[in-house]
């Protein structure tokens, strides 16, 4: 993955290039030369001495700790009966939260933030949550910067308003920091 280094006044943040999301954070400790790096924005996963190992030791730990998928039992509030619970799957990623939500026995749906991946206007439908997890892993990056497109004809959409790429103050502001 790319990243970016984005200077504000009391910190850093380490940006992935093509999502535009914070991958990390740099902040200054009280001791100089020595910076805090953090995991999104507070959670530290190193100390370094200067400001040019933040993008290296970030793309480290990132390739030491990929994005695990959790399990978690979700309820679905039922206003007329009983409410019902269901297993849901949940992946937190540069690219997005991918969550696999089982419909019905033997239909699990697998989402990118809260788009479904689709064939053409179709739903994709899987059998087992381990086949929707595999398919949300190799469309993760759909319709961003730099991906490379996957040939099976299965798609997430992008949420227009992640497309930073459209956005001309958006790209002026990279620019300019990246200077």
């Amino acid at each position: 993955m790319n990243y970016l280094l984005q200077r504000f006044s009391d910190h850093w943040d380490i940006l992935n290039a093509d999502t535009d999301c914070t991958a990390g954070s740099v902040y200054p400790l009280d001791r100089p030369g020595l910076y805090s790096l953090c995991r999104g924005h507070h959670d530290e996963i190193a100390l370094i001495a200067s400001i040019d190992e933040a993008i290296p030791t970030l793309a480290a730990y990132y390739d030491r700790n990929p994005p695990r998928w959790g399990r978690e039992r979700a309820i679905w509030r039922n206003w007329y009966g009983p409410d019902a619970t269901y297993t849901k799957y949940t992946k937190w990623t540069q690219f997005g939260k991918l969550h696999v939500e089982r419909e019905e026995p033997k239909r699990w749906l697998p989402y990118r933030d809260d788009y479904p991946l689709m064939r053409g206007s179709d739903l994709r439908v899987f059998a087992t949550s381990h086949q929707a997890r595999r398919a949300a892993d190799a469309h993760m990056c759909d319709g961003y910067p730099n991906s490379v497109p996957n040939s099976d004809g299965f798609s997430f959409d992008l949420d227009p308003e992640l497309q930073w790429w459209t956005c001309e103050d958006r790209v002026v502001e990279r620019l300019l920091s990246a200077a």
